[in-house]
């Protein structure tokens, strides 16, 4: 068995791999998959990424990738290991932070690896993202690739800070503690005698003037 160089190049949880073998670049391509033969995508998102029976690894080139090794997708809602999107949209919130396309721009696949730290203890796994090769070689990672994914949740955040905002003019984390305990009288007399403050009436300071904050 010969031991070849794998380059594995990772953007946020998105991973791209190539490979060095003989010295020649092997690069991952996604539209040349071997099991399945092709990648159909629903929501820009591989159609089998929640089928938890016949995908246990799916094959691009001689590279296998890890897919929902627990085999328990609990009816759609959920999945680890690796899959295939071609833009940052939805499968349980787990793309909103993706990259938005693969090495030939936007709208081209690209490979999402999702870890999941339960699986992996459960099972006592070394992981549920393992890749491994259907040519029976062996292969040694020599470097990662980074990129910044900037501004691609800054609305959600944005959305969340002003969310917060309006919980703590309301009162809402007391107020809801209050209904539970059955005080929600004592709750409201106090709101109506002490006051709320409106968000309108409130000087906001913005700390820095990213993506967020805009």
């Amino acid at each position: 068995m010969s031991k070849k160089i794998i380059l594995c190049a990772v953007f946020s949880m998105a991973v791209s791999l190539s490979a060095v073998r003989a010295a020649e670049p092997i690069t991952l391509d996604l539209s040349q998959p071997v099991n399945p033969e092709s990648f159909e995508f629903t929501n820009d998102v591989w159609t089998e990424t929640y089928n938890a029976e016949d995908y246990t690894y799916f094959e691009v080139q001689n590279f296998m990738f890890l897919h929902l090794p627990s085999m328990n997708s609990y009816g759609g809602t959920s999945w680890e290991g690796f899959t295939v999107a071609r833009v940052a949209s939805d499968t349980l919130n787990a793309f909103g932070c993706m990259a938005k396309g693969g090495v030939a721009g936007v709208g081209t696949p690209y490979l999402v690896g999702y870890y999941s730290e339960y699986y992996t203890n459960e099972n006592g796994e070394p992981s549920s993202n393992m890749i491994r090769f259907n040519d029976g070689n062996t292969y040694d990672a020599v470097g990662v690739y980074v990129c910044n994914n900037k501004g691609c949740n800054a609305g959600a955040v944005a959305e969340q800070a002003i969310m917060l905002m309006l919980m703590l003019l309301r009162r809402e984390i007391p107020g809801d503690r209050a209904v539970r305990e059955g005080r929600q009288m004592e709750m409201k007399e106090r709101c109506m005698t002490e006051g709320l403050t409106e968000l309108s009436d409130c000087l906001v300071g913005l700390v820095g003037f990213g993506d967020i904050a805009k």
